[in-house]
């Protein structure tokens, strides 16, 4: 299977004006030399940029974006070889390489963009475009099956606790003994416990409670007293965690960020888009891997 998407890969590389003539011509001058930011503002339409790409389309396609390395950041005031957002120009090439490699998209299919053809240098690379939720939450929540009240009870940081406990649990899943299973391995929840009395993240608005800070392994869980042998918050984070895992895709894509290391903050939605190749499905957009290939 590898071999054959690096036969794919190889061919379309030699077709590239399978891309569209104006992608011909942006391969064409920036292997000339040309700064690849400044080809792409002459003859490619701009659609976007984070802290360290900026997003091109490709007149008359539809279906791929050229993402190139921002190196107009301004440099770091106080930290020598940085930018003001702390990226070194490695660590941002690096991280184009990491998205375009071949192995990484087999062991973890639709996780991420699709990728065609990237540069020697990683300075651009050509991917699959899909549809950003642009920091759409509910859109977000939603397509990880939970419901309207998490929406608006779950803030960022309980956001990130709860992805990185489940990350935890998916590394840790055949360890009975480790914190998580607390939370994941006990019996299915009727639908009338979505809503529960005894939850941290207290789905009646009119009494809101703390975030839920975990239980790790070398302390001791908090309990409510009328519930047996289940930590504080119990019934509202086993729902979370079981609608969000009852998917294998978006289970997959949680693990793939638990072994490759990518942070829980950048499964949020201004960090996701929908993917259409295969199915309509969720793929990060940005993974974040900065260390050298």
């Amino acid at each position: 299977m590898r071999l054959l998407r690096e036969y794919i890969r190889m061919v379309l590389s030699e077709e590239s004006d399978y891309f569209g003539k104006p992608f011909v011509e942006f391969k064409e001058r920036t292997s000339r030399g040309e700064d690849p930011l400044d080809v792409a503002d002459d003859i490619l339409t701009y659609v976007g940029e984070g802290s360290t790409r900026i997003v091109y389309g490709i007149p008359g396609n539809n279906d791929q974006v050229v993402k190139i390395v921002n190196t107009r950041v301004a440099d770091h005031p106080d930290v020598e070889g940085v930018d003001i957002h702390d990226f070194s120009r490695a660590q941002k090439y690096y991280s184009n390489l990491w998205e375009a490699d071949l192995e990484m998209q087999q062991k973890y299919p639709n996780v991420f963009p699709r990728t065609y053809e990237t540069s020697p240098d990683g300075s651009w690379i050509l991917s699959e475009r899909v549809a950003p939720l642009n920091g759409d939450k509910a859109k977000f929540f939603e397509l990880l099956g939970l419901n309207s009240q998490d929406v608006q009870n779950v803030n960022a940081d309980a956001w990130e606790i709860l992805i990185e406990m489940i990350k935890d649990y998916l590394l840790n899943e055949h360890d009975s003994s480790h914190y998580t299973h607390r939370y994941v391995m006990q019996e299915a929840l009727d639908d009338d416990d979505l809503e529960d009395e005894y939850s941290t993240y207290v789905d009646d608005l009119e009494e809101p409670t703390a975030p839920f800070t975990p239980v790790f392994a070398d302390s001791s869980p908090v309990k409510d007293s009328n519930i047996d042998d289940k930590p504080y918050g119990y019934e509202t984070i086993n729902r979370r965690i079981k609608a969000i895992l009852s998917n294998p895709h978006h289970k997959g894509i949680i693990k793939a960020m638990a072994e490759l290391g990518i942070p829980a903050r950048e499964f949020t939605p201004k960090n996701v888009g929908i993917s259409n190749l295969g199915g309509e499905h969720l793929v990060i957009l940005d993974a974040s891997l900065w260390s050298e290939k």
